[in-house]
């Protein structure tokens, strides 16, 4: 049986999170204790997410995953919805009404033009802990579980190197993407794959949709700026990367987001390093890599290495050769971080989608004088870019193998490798 009582009040619902309350117009203020604030604000956000979600009702397989609600069972949610109903309807406050007195679903009353909030969608799906949302039917779970398969299987190409099997797979999830979160997290998946592929104009069209995404949080938000930002520093528009840096931070000021504060501080260094500032790009690698070791994110921390050995081989290249102590002192720096790099990857099995960490040594070696110890790394840098197909470090590769084998005076295949580093631009 459905409820029809309204509220004595003004039929408008005033839905605070900073406050954490829920009132009508004449400042009646629901007595709620926390369970039910979740599941009221729940209402709410099935109601303004989309009338067709059932209708904007409720299941009960939907209140047990709210904050709250867990240590209940279906039957016992119910009845407990159903007490507080009759307990509203007493004193002509009540705006939930039932398909089933105790099994539900539950919905508000009143139109979506009647529900006010002081928080946009994001942020109430934030508060709620809202990751997957909805029942699924037996259709709807066999595309969250191929979601799911495809998702996993892209990263594990991704981290193998395999950058366009899984960019295909990455595809795949994003067809069967159930929710908004979902299609978010594997469009920034797309997004950076692209980018390494080399792919940086599409790549930033994926980045600019998600930022029109009214559904962003501010978690996601700061990290697709991030990848936004990264693209336009590889595309050399580095006034443009740090912009969007600058807003990836600004979003994440106050909140312990390490992850993609470690984004933001290794594209700063980055940034640093273009503009010949090299100790300050130091200082933002290494905040970097405080932020990364906080959480783990290996495949970040030999990124780090790597970009630290890199700065000292530039740092050493820019140093003058009246002072050739500190000169060798930041080639010995740049290998050493560079060997770190490589080091940590075989030891944690990150493999690599990018193989610039051989070419840097390949580079360092031919400072050396050790032609042929620069052509192993050139080979081995080689071969992974093309596994990989990426586009640039197939050319870097290219490059490094040409200067590797004229320094040791091989005419025919560093001609070869010139006519492949042609061909690659």
């Amino acid at each position: 049986m459905k409820s029809k009582r309204r509220p004595a009040g003004p039929k408008r619902l005033f839905v605070s999170i900073k406050d954490l309350e829920i009132r009508t117009a004449d400042e009646f203020v629901y007595p709620l204790t926390k369970q039910f604030l979740y599941f009221y604000c729940y209402l709410v956000f099935s109601k303004l997410k989309d009338e067709k979600h059932m209708g904007g009702f409720v299941s009960t397989e939907e209140v047990i995953s709210l904050p709250y609600w867990e240590n209940n069972t279906l039957t016992s949610i119910g009845k407990q919805v159903r007490r507080h109903i009759v307990q509203m309807e007493k004193i002509g406050r009540n705006i939930i009404e039932a398909k089933q007195k105790i099994y539900g679903p539950f919905r508000l009353i009143l139109p979506v033009d009647q529900i006010e909030l002081d928080v946009t969608i994001p942020s109430l799906m934030e508060f709620l802990n809202l990751i997957h949302v909805g029942r699924l039917d037996s259709d709807q779970e066999q595309r969250f579980y191929k979601y799911v398969e495809y998702m996993w299987e892209g990263d594990a190409n991704f981290d193998d190197g395999l950058l366009k099997r899984a960019l295909s797979l990455y595809k795949k999830a994003a067809k069967v993407a159930l929710n908004p979160a979902q299609k978010i997290t594997v469009n920034q998946k797309i997004g950076r794959t692209l980018g390494r592929l080399g792919n940086t104009d599409e790549a930033l069209i994926v980045f600019w949709k998600l930022l029109e995404n009214k559904w962003l949080n501010e978690y996601e938000r700061a990290s697709t700026c991030t990848h936004y930002a990264w693209i336009e520093y590889r595309k050399g528009n580095l006034s443009k990367a740090e912009e969007f840096y600058y807003r990836a931070l600004e979003s994440s000021r106050g909140n312990k987001y390490f992850k993609v504060l470690g984004e933001i501080y290794n594209g700063l260094g980055l940034i640093r390093k273009e503009y010949g500032h090299y100790q300050e790009s130091l200082t933002f690698y290494q905040r970097a890599l405080e932020c990364w070791s906080l959480v783990d994110y290996f495949y970040g921390i030999q990124a780090v290495y790597f970009n630290i050995g890199n700065l000292h081989r530039i740092w050493g290249d820019h140093t003058s050769d009246n002072h050739p102590a500190l000169k060798n002192s930041h080639y010995r720096n740049a290998k050493e971080w560079t060997l770190r790099c490589i080091s940590l990857c075989q030891k944690i099995g990150i493999a690599y989608e990018t193989s610039l960490d051989h070419i840097l040594l390949s580079e360092l070696f031919l400072k050396a004088g050790a032609p042929d110890k620069a052509i192993e790394y050139a080979k081995i840098a080689n071969e992974m870019a093309i596994a990989a197909g990426n586009k640039n470090d197939i050319r870097y590769s290219y490059k490094a193998l040409f200067e590797a084998y004229t320094a040791k005076g091989e005419t025919a295949l560093a001609k070869a490798a010139s006519l492949k580093l042609q061909e690659s631009i």
